[in-house]
């Protein structure tokens, strides 16, 4: 159920032009509506950070570019305001479709990182650890 959650928010968050280039702060009440938007958000390559929206992040250097919230109501510098609906859990969408580009499953593999998208000496560095580590 959460993982559906997850797929159809982020085609609602694809369609609201959202992409890897932008920041973006979570402030929804509903934790689990909290938790499948900030998965939504992670699985696009998205950057997220949970507010409950009376931070000024500007201090700690952070560019918000939009805020999902479930309240109607403007947040001063956190950008765009996308109000979240319950039709944003009711999207359609397709399980063999292909990960946006910057996905951060693309660089994902079973046991975390993927090693192709590794360096050689990265990849024996790595499996140095695993070796010593046992």
């Amino acid at each position: 159920m959460i993982a559906t959650g997850i797929q159809s928010v982020e085609v609602a968050i694809s369609e609201a032009s959202l992409d890897s280039r932008h920041v973006v702060a979570v402030r929804i009440d509903n934790q689990i509506r909290h938790l499948i938007v900030v998965g939504a958000l992670y699985r696009l390559g998205i950057v997220s950070v949970s507010v409950m929206g009376n931070e000024d992040l500007s201090k700690a250097g952070l560019k918000i570019d939009a805020i999902i919230t479930d309240r109607n109501q403007p947040v001063p510098g956190f950008g765009r305001l996308l109000l979240l609906k319950d039709d944003w859990f009711e999207r359609p969408f397709y399980i063999a479709a292909a990960r946006p580009v910057g996905s951060a499953f693309r660089t994902m593999g079973r046991n975390g990182l993927n090693p192709s998208g590794l360096s050689s000496r990265t990849r024996r560095i790595a499996a140095a650890r695993a070796i010593t580590c046992t």
